[in-house]
């Protein structure tokens, strides 16, 4: 099972604001999205990446802007909601699957609005329904889930219920699960350029490897397009499968979901028990 500061891009530690628009790798023991490393809209505009904490994805967050009828995301646009003619339109329901069955999954006890970092709604998690746990600490804070895409994770907080010692949802793991992996969630080809030329390695959907505390992981943009976006991904322990690599480029494409156009980056760190 999962600093190199540059001019142009945005780096930060840990915890990430989720309209910027990336990700976090930061230095916390646990990646903690939305508010903090990208949950549900914690994104970094450049991402982000840092040499041997834990962290999460962000959702693309809202570089772009204000849209006509939706909320731009990392420089795109979405006109009325609605996706453009290159966007992938997101169909899948963003629960948990099985290359995810084995990592922590929060199962919600109720009915949970899920909000955005600016105190709007994203969508309901029903009573029942299965997500991916990125971050679950003990309950003096938020959890951090994902929504899951084709794409990539959109990243989400659960609050702590008012009593501050449980969350409004059931786990197959304990609270501050002891592993982290580096996890992949869409198909991708890692290249050794930004120019997408030389192929280091390909790796697929739910391959997931322990993540190495000493090395770095995470991504940072590179470039963005109308439709869409390349970005540096420090790829950690994936470097013994992509040629010793330390690092390397993707391109992902936008996507709507969730009423936005988006792009997602189809790494994060994710706990687990065993």
């Amino acid at each position: 099972m999962a600093g190199i500061g540059l001019a142009a891009r945005v780096l930060s530690i840990a915890l990430v604001c989720s309209a910027c628009g990336g990700a976090s790798e930061g230095d916390d023991p646990a990646p903690n999205a939305g508010g903090s490393t990208g949950a549900s809209g914690s994104s970094n505009a450049g991402g982000n990446s840092s040499g041997g904490g834990n962290g999460g994805s962000g959702d693309g967050g809202a570089v772009g802007g204000q849209s006509s009828g939706g909320t731009a995301a990392e420089g795109g646009s979405s006109a009325a909601g609605a996706a453009g003619s290159g966007v992938v339109e997101e169909t899948d329901p963003g629960t948990v699957t099985d290359l995810w069955s084995e990592f922590c999954i929060a199962t919600f006890t109720e009915d949970y609005a899920v909000l955005d970092p600016f105190g709007d709604p994203m969508f309901t998690a029903k009573a029942g329904e299965e997500y991916l746990l990125l971050d679950y600490p003990t309950p003096y804070r938020s959890a951090t889930a994902a929504y899951l895409t084709s794409i990539g994770p959109i990243d989400f907080d659960i609050e702590p219920n008012t009593d501050n010692t449980s969350f409004p949802f059931t786990s197959n793991c304990a609270p501050d699960p002891p592993l982290t992996y580096f996890a992949v969630f869409a198909d991708v080809t890692v290249f050794a350029e930004p120019e997408l030329v030389t192929e280091i390695c390909a790796l697929q959907a739910g391959d997931a490897v322990l993540r190495d505390e000493m090395a770095a992981s995470g991504y940072a943009v590179e470039t963005i397009g109308d439709e869409s976006a390349v970005y540096e991904i420090f790829l950690n322990a994936f470097s013994a499968q992509c040629g010793g690599a330390q690092n390397g480029y993707v391109s992902v494409p936008m996507i709507h979901a969730l009423g936005s156009d988006r792009v997602l980056v189809p790494f994060a760190s994710v706990p687990a028990e065993n």
